[in-house]
């Protein structure tokens, strides 16, 4: 019989891309302190290409207990520029600046998914993708943002790739799904590996 998938995220991208997969599935937030346990983490010392599987293990586990049947999947994804994590920021001066320090240099995104069942990480991975921005103008980047702050402010980079921030990049090497927050074609993989889809 097969298992009640969960995601553990309110993630509206990662909603729509389960649901453009037609994966039947439900979305429960996990809630949890996201930033408290980045500080964690940098205070350990952890490897900043781990901190996106920790986080997606943080969500998944929490909604796992509450629903221990069901598969739950968490995710989450880590923004890595010039050896520093980047988290989310809201004003515009501060996206304008993230936004203008990346133009023309590259980043990482590491992308993690991990599946929970019974209370115990029965599977994860973890992707890279490395994104290189075109030299962008001041100018250009003031009109991207004005246009398109109600979404990019969601993102951690300040950009979105699905919209119109693709026309900020050069290259990208890596899968598209990991750099919206899902590594979708494992995470398809592994529920068809099992019978679940």
């Amino acid at each position: 019989m097969k298992k009640e998938l969960i995601l553990a995220s309110e993630s509206q991208i990662r909603i729509q891309i389960l649901k453009n997969s037609k994966i039947n599935f439900k979305s429960v937030p996990a809630k949890v302190d996201e930033v408290n346990i980045k500080k964690s983490c940098i205070i350990k010392n952890i490897n900043l290409a781990q901190i996106s599987d920790i986080l997606a293990d943080y969500k998944a586990k929490k909604v796992s207990a509450k629903y221990p049947e069901a598969l739950v999947l968490g995710c989450d994804q880590t923004l890595i520029f010039k050896n520093k994590l980047l988290s989310k920021i809201r004003k515009k001066k501060e996206i304008f600046n993230r936004l203008k320090g990346m133009s023309g240099e590259k980043h990482t995104l590491f992308s993690s998914a991990v599946i929970y069942l019974d209370n115990i990480s029965i599977w994860r991975i973890t992707t890279k993708a490395t994104l290189t921005m075109r030299k962008n103008s001041d100018a250009y980047l003031k009109e991207y943002i004005n246009q398109n702050y109600n979404q990019i402010v969601h993102s951690t980079g300040c950009y979105m790739i699905e919209g119109e921030g693709i026309r900020l990049f050069n290259q990208i090497e890596g899968d598209y799904f990991s750099i919206l927050g899902i590594p979708l074609l494992p995470v398809l993989d592994f529920l068809y590996t099992r019978g679940e889809i």
